[in-house]
């Protein structure tokens, strides 16, 4: 059984007058006849008598009024709860993000926004390696992560946007000799302790800095390994080599850290918002605009 045959059905039993019905329900008056037509086939009652100068309810339609205006106002009650939800105005996000301040910065900015329009939608962001972030989007534990773009299109399953061009930058100890330099090069690092993420830690961006690296003169035998990131940056610090990340900027390293940045041109690589293709509710199409909204203001 439609609820628009209810619906219909309590518009015409309320005028007695399938032109003026129609007219009420937006549809024709053949339209409205076969719907009342099929109702009445579904219950097995006839609801109204016709004749050529008057319309009126049968016993068993009088009967149906009642409940079917308890039917109706129930109906109208769910939309109203899950109307919110549907356009994307109430709901939940958890977006992880990895250790990069870009990430984190554009997040923020969009979850400002998303609190002033959107009240009702829940945000929670949660930190998480890129690997750790990529599995647990792919595993639906999150429903959108902010990744750099290397390797994505080994992945049919998920969308995504461009957020902005992520530039490299050397890293190195506020003492060292190239702490003061306005931009380095590849060419400069070549004997120095070169410091890298493990490759589990996200295996095509890896694979993406080694391979530029070594056609650019760092020796594999000069290269030390970190965890992650966060341990990178410790290394750094302590003046135990220096490293390549890719940042914004506005790179927030620690006092001990100077950030320079790499004077060969890179490759691009973007900072991209990932999200499952399965996954277009409204919430994320909302997240998603007010990313653009936020990047195009900043």
């Amino acid at each position: 059984m439609e609820i628009s045959a209810l619906q219909q059905f309590l518009v015409l039993a309320e005028t007695l007058n399938f032109t003026q019905a129609a007219e009420k329900c937006f549809v024709t008056q053949p339209t409205l006849s076969r719907k009342i037509a099929v109702l009445e086939k579904e219950l097995g009652v006839r609801l109204f008598v016709r004749s050529r100068k008057s319309v009126m309810l049968t016993a068993e339609g009088s009967a149906l009024v009642e409940h079917a205006r308890r039917i109706v106002s129930e109906y109208e009650e769910i939309l109203s709860i899950t109307d919110p939800y549907r356009r994307g105005i109430k709901g939940s996000l958890k977006i992880g993000y990895s250790s990069y301040p870009f990430m984190l910065n554009v997040y923020m900015r969009a979850e400002e926004l998303i609190k002033e329009r959107y009240p009702e939608i829940r945000m929670q962001i949660t930190y998480g390696e890129f690997s750790e972030n990529l599995e647990m989007l792919l595993e639906d534990q999150i429903d959108g992560i902010f990744i750099l773009d290397c390797g994505l299109e080994k992945y049919p399953e998920l969308s995504w946007v461009q957020i902005a061009p992520s530039r490299p930058y050397v890293l190195v100890n506020h003492n060292h000799p190239l702490a003061g330099r306005e931009r380095v090069s590849l060419e400069d690092l070549t004997e120095e302790p070169f410091i890298v993420s493990n490759r589990e830690t996200y295996p095509e961006l890896f694979d993406f800095r080694i391979r530029y690296c070594m056609e650019n003169g760092i020796r594999p035998e000069n290269m030390r390994y970190a965890r992650n990131v966060k341990d990178v940056m410790v290394m750094v610090s302590r003046g135990e080599g220096v490293a390549v990340l890719n940042e914004d900027g506005q790179i927030n390293t620690i006092g001990t850290i100077r950030a320079i940045p790499l004077a060969d041109p890179v490759p691009p690589v973007h900072l991209v918002f990932v999200w499952k293709k399965q996954k277009q509710d409204s919430c994320i199409r909302k997240f998603v605009e007010i990313l653009r909204e936020a990047q195009n203001g900043a």
